[in-house]
């Protein structure tokens, strides 16, 4: 009987009946328990999408509610502020004393308010979190500090102990210092005059994957009816007369959004009369974690906005670096470059990067469709290759992720499909130079126009030509001669006595031909008479740069095998 039944839950009816047809009465049982299980299905699958219709409404609600009672409750605390300090006019004492209740009142309307929607954004997922490498000892310290004074008041001892050589955690410090806050607040409230609080810091699993923050007091304790709903929202607990005050009865649930975001975990031991020790764990840092939270936590808050979650990924490849005649930089400096780099690009301020140091790897996320992935992967290739030419090797891999994916499965298929950017997908740097300001226009647009892949930078007299050179370093100037003071034939000077820059190409031009031999001897690579061909202008640049030292126009990619 236990198998037909199971039989029936699993749907399969024709296999029932197939085995023994001469139960009719047993069948038509069978027919009627799968139809009323399948209505009863569908009710529970309209009641859950009506619930969730209601608590998207609900939230929806409280939000728009919070934000537009903020208004009005500042203008009506400025008001009473203004009254209290006397400046819209004298006030005995008794009306102070009222105006210090409104204000007090005030303030606790505001933290209800500022509660609200932290545990709205929190439960809906659109808070966004941005997890990093935080030392303990700075977090639990700052905290300590923070609340120092404030127990003085109080009479209270404020005692910090924090295990020696404890590693970093993997957390957002914002929200972490949000749940320190709250518990040592709540601590100070409830714990009377010349009583103790303790701030730790310690590892207490064997494995040492987390590290245990723990907040003890001597205050009034919590009885245990009461702690089994201390974590739920709204919740006021019926203390007995003494010291503190009742709060807007969501901190406690904030808290324990924050730490089970992180992945951690939140307990109480607690005695009326005794003292309460509330404790939290947050993971050790690691760069793996880091990776996969960073990717996580992104997907999080775009799946919650409505949005899809695009990754491209940027390794360096130091092999591949081309001898630019300084000493080379640390890698984890090229990285940084190359993110300041990329950052520009990125047009969304929700638009995120992380450093994977260990790889040699830059991590972008986008809140974008596929088409968008493309056209960041695409702006990343250029900026990257603009900026820095063959100086620094990298290859780009990337794509979709989606909710159903595992990132760590996900990160490592794209480790596979890397493709090398090539110094031939590099954009040649020209630097014009000209004292006409509508020749340089008129070269600058024939050169923007063409197909060549340039990064074109203008300079107006000779000096600023040197200066600009020096940061830009071109892979071409075309240098008009007769320039008023610092002329052409001293910029060229300059160019080619430096070795650093005899590579450089040169193309000059003058009204005055006569003048060209002597700009061959000094290390001219070719001359253009005005007035000139913008066509022939173009085939020359192209000329040149096609020779110009370590690379070609094509664009190509390279497979890199990881």
């Amino acid at each position: 009987m236990n198998e037909y039944f199971s039989a029936i839950r699993e749907g399969q009816i024709d296999a029932i009946i197939g085995s023994d047809p001469e139960s009719t009465v047993l069948h038509i049982e069978a027919m009627k328990l799968h139809e009323e299980n399948k209505r009863v299905a569908e009710v529970l699958a309209r009641s859950n999408a009506k619930l969730k219709e209601l608590d998207k409404a609900k939230s929806e609600f409280l939000s728009t509610a919070s934000h537009e009672l903020r208004t009005p409750l500042t203008i009506i605390k400025e008001y009473v502020g203004l009254l209290h300090d006397g400046i819209a006019g004298p006030v005995t004492s008794d009306q102070k004393e009222c105006l210090e209740s409104a204000l007090q009142n005030c303030n606790r309307l505001a933290n209800l308010i500022n509660d609200i929607l932290d545990l709205q954004r929190l439960d809906s997922g659109r808070q966004r979190i941005r997890r990093k490498k935080v030392d303990v000892a700075a977090l639990l310290g700052d905290c300590h500090h923070d609340f120092l004074s404030r127990c003085q008041t109080k009479y209270q001892r404020l005692e910090l102990q924090i295990s020696e050589d404890l590693p970093p955690v993997l957390c957002d410090p914002g929200m972490v210092t949000q749940v320190l806050v709250n518990l040592v607040g709540n601590s100070h409230k409830f714990t009377p005059e010349g009583g103790a609080i303790m701030l730790r810091g310690y590892i207490q699993d064997t494995v040492g994957q987390y590290i245990t923050f723990q907040v003890e007091d001597s205050g009034v304790g919590i009885g245990e009816e009461d702690q089994e709903c201390i974590f739920d929202k709204f919740t006021q607990l019926n203390r007995q007369p003494g010291p503190g005050a009742k709060g807007t009865g969501l901190g406690l649930a904030i808290v324990k959004n924050i730490v089970e975001l992180h992945g951690g975990e939140i307990s109480l031991k607690s005695s009326p009369g005794e003292g309460s020790t509330f404790s939290f764990t947050i993971p050790v840092y690691s760069e793996a974690r880091e990776l996969t939270t960073f990717v996580e936590d992104c997907l999080s808050a775009a799946t919650a906005a409505g949005r899809e979650l695009s990754v491209t990924l940027v390794k360096l490849d130091t092999t591949g670096q081309a001898d630019s005649g300084h000493d080379p930089p640390d890698e984890v400096d090229h990285l940084r470059e190359i993110e300041q780099c990329v950052r520009q690009t990125l047009r969304r301020k929700n638009d995120e990067t992380l450093i994977v140091e260990s790889e040699k790897m830059l991590v972008i996320v986008a809140e974008t469709d596929e088409a968008g992935a493309e056209s960041v992967r695409r702006r990343v290739e250029q900026s990257i290759a603009n900026e820095f030419g063959a100086t620094i090797a990298v290859a780009l891999a990337g794509g979709m992720v989606c909710a159903d994916d595992s990132i760590e499965d996900w990160m490592q298929k794209m480790k596979g499909q890397f493709l090398r950017l090539r110094p031939e997908t590099v954009a040649k740097r020209v630097l014009i130079v000209d004292d006409e300001e509508q020749v340089l226009e008129l070269i600058s647009q024939a050169l923007e126009s063409s197909s060549l892949n340039l990064k074109i930078e203008l300079a107006n007299e000779g000096y600023k030509a040197c200066l600009r050179f020096e940061g830009f370093e071109p892979h071409l100037v075309i240098l008009d001669i007769n320039m008023p003071g610092f002329d052409g034939e001293e910029v060229l000077r300059q160019i080619k006595s430096n070795p650093r820059w005899g590579a450089t190409k040169v193309m000059v031009i003058s009204g005055t031909p006569e003048k060209f031999r002597k700009m061959a001897e000094l290390g001219a690579d070719d001359c253009l008479a005005k007035p000139f061909d913008l066509k022939a202008l173009v085939d020359m640049v192209a000329n040149l740069l096609q020779d110009s030292k370590g690379t070609t126009l094509a664009a190509e990619r390279e497979l890199v095998k990881s």
